[in-house]
């Protein structure tokens, strides 16, 4: 029984590190995005992270990205500023566009 308490408790362990390093991995301005993308509850019209879907994107590039991360801070009345909405875009792109930056 010893044997199988400690194994519960090394899968569990590990269970818990995968999923927590999903947030650690992105960069800097890719988490304060995060918050913002969060905070605005972008999500009320995008979906969870696991909606999204490759062939559906319509940010083709980053300028399209930034074009589409602007359009939604106008309609939802964030007031980001423009630090802020490049936060977002890099949120976005870290974690689903995955378009080549500079």
């Amino acid at each position: 029984m010893k044997y199988f308490d400690n194994s519960i408790i090394k899968i569990t362990t590990v269970g818990v590190l995968i999923l927590s390093t999903h947030s650690f991995a992105l960069s800097p301005k890719a988490n304060e995005g995060k918050e913002l993308y969060l905070d605005a509850n972008c999500q009320q019209c995008h979906g969870l992270a696991e909606n999204f879907d490759v062939k559906n994107y319509k940010a083709k590039n980053m300028s399209s990205l930034k074009g589409w991360v602007s359009s939604c801070d106008n309609a939802l009345e964030t007031g980001w500023f423009p630090e802020e909405q490049a936060n977002v875009v890099h949120y976005l792109n870290e974690v689903h566009y995955k378009h080549k930056t500079k």
